[in-house]
């Protein structure tokens, strides 16, 4: 009876030590996977537009969403067009596309929306871009401008040249 006591206490002793190791393993595969998901909203937030540049002339597309505002557009727009003019100096025109995300649409009927929605084209001509790389900062350019930003006076051109702004929320 003395026997089936010591190794079952054996057992049990090994059996936790187990459950610890599994603990520790399952905490480090929880640190790696948080750790893993800061760096890609890191990289998220530092990353720039999409630009495809061919010879002096760049395009990009920005896409939306019905969960997102006018104000997020043109915050979004005025820091890629800043973006690309800075950090291509050559370019002298820039095409921006814009796209409405499919996700979370639907019809006048309530059924999903099948495809992306194409909101229109806006492009940037060579004086433009050139007194965008006046600015020092983009904040500076985003956000200044007196009694109504440039983000406010963009939102305002935005819902006038683009379709679909409708679906956006309008703050």
């Amino acid at each position: 009876m003395a026997e089936e006591t010591k190794s079952d206490e054996i057992g049990k002793d090994q059996e936790k030590k187990q459950q610890d190791e599994d603990k520790e393993k399952m905490g480090c595969w929880a640190k790696g996977g948080i750790v893993l998901g800061v760096l890609f909203f890191i990289g998220y937030l530092f990353s720039g537009p999409d630009v495809t540049v061919k010879g002096d002339i760049a395009e990009i597309r920005i896409k939306t969403s019905a969960s997102s505002s006018l104000s997020l557009l043109a915050s979004d727009l005025l820091e890629d067009v800043y973006d690309v003019a800075t950090e291509y100096p050559d370019v002298s025109r820039l095409e921006v596309t814009f796209i409405m995300s499919k996700s979370g649409l639907t019809d006048k009927y309530g059924n999903p929306t099948e495809e992306d929605l194409p909101m229109g084209t806006m492009t940037y001509d060579k004086e433009e871009l050139a007194e965008i790389r006046k600015y020092k900062a983009r904040n500076t350019y985003v956000y200044g401008g007196g009694v109504l930003s440039r983000r406010d006076i963009t939102k305002g051109i935005l819902k006038i040249q683009l379709r679909h702004t409708h679906l956006l929320d309008d703050d």
